[in-house]
């Protein structure tokens, strides 16, 4: 039995039109509040997508002057209360440090939502801890559910972890899917992932700086904790990679732009020599990350 086909999951599962209670239907559900119906993908997957246009008023604060929190920047650490999971290993095209902070769930009940899920190649790591998995896309044939995630088609505070990686570039309003997430997190639970920044165009809305990225959250409602720049992936490596030698293997891509890369350090170094307090590492890929990671916390 699919995991949609458990009556658990369709406990959390609601209207992504108008939050309404969803009831099975011989062709999918349909909510009893507006009526909206929803079908099954041709992969036989729910699909709770929106049918029409849904108008949202989001209120904003705007302040004299942006107020940040620098410790939130940083390198991120490896979380004090990791364990060694043996199957962490599996979570590539992040750092070693972000799956540190996937602790094991508090019940056998308790979910996962991973965000903008794709192929789901990291849905065996969270079994593997325990989690129940639900993976969310917006048309992956893999996906448990298909969906929006500018409106969840969940229950508030149904989820204690919530996982996106590389998915908030692509989306129209981030800040509305990022309020969604704080909606459908559990209190005191974390939302952690990664967004891109200076990588290039690849179909997607938004690049945001990590003042940006703290904006979002902050804005919905998040603590932050860490935003931190992926050290592995810096700006020329992603655009080596992804638009100036796209079809060439990533160790030849490398090799073009190493000479670059080393200058580029090189120069950093005499500057840190010249202009401590400005030219420190942490500027550097702060400014020059191909993407940034975070960790925040609905509290």
């Amino acid at each position: 039995m699919s995991a949609l086909g458990q009556e658990s999951f369709w406990s959390i599962l609601a209207c992504p039109q108008c939050a309404g209670k969803l009831e099975k239907t011989v062709s999918g559900a349909k909510c009893v509040s507006c009526q909206a119906e929803f079908g099954r993908s041709k992969n036989n997957q729910l699909d709770l997508r929106l049918r029409k246009t849904k108008k949202l008023l989001v209120n904003f604060v705007v302040t004299p002057s942006f107020e940040d929190d620098e410790a939130s920047f940083g390198f991120l650490p490896m979380d004090s209360d990791f364990k060694d999971f043996n199957g962490l290993e599996e979570f590539k095209f992040m750092s070693e440090e972000l799956p540190s902070y996937i602790h094991r769930p508090c019940t056998k009940e308790s979910l996962v939502l991973d965000l903008g899920c794709g192929d789901t190649k990291y849905r065996p790591n969270f079994e593997h801890l325990g989690f129940r998995y639900v993976g969310l896309d917006y048309s992956s044939k893999d996906a448990t559910l298909l969906g929006d995630a500018h409106a969840l088609p969940f229950e508030d505070e149904s989820f204690e972890l919530i996982f996106s990686r590389s998915v908030f570039e692509h989306l129209q309003h981030p800040i509305v899917a990022m309020n969604e997430a704080y909606r459908v997190l559990k209190p005191n639970c974390r939302f952690l992932g990664s967004t891109a920044f200076l990588e290039p165009f690849h179909g997607s809305f938004y690049h945001p700086t990590h003042y940006g990225l703290f904006n979002y959250f902050k804005h919905a409602g998040f603590s932050v904790e860490h935003i931190s720049p992926n050290p592995k992936w810096d700006v020329l490596t992603a655009q080596a990679s992804m638009a100036l030698f796209p079809k060439l293997p990533q160790f030849i891509s490398n090799a073009f732009i190493f000479p670059l890369k080393l200058t580029h350090k090189a120069y950093w170094k005499i500057g840190h020599l010249l202009r401590p307090n400005q030219c420190n590492e942490l500027t550097r890929l702060l400014w020059t990350t191909g993407s940034y990671e975070f960790v925040v916390r609905k509290n």
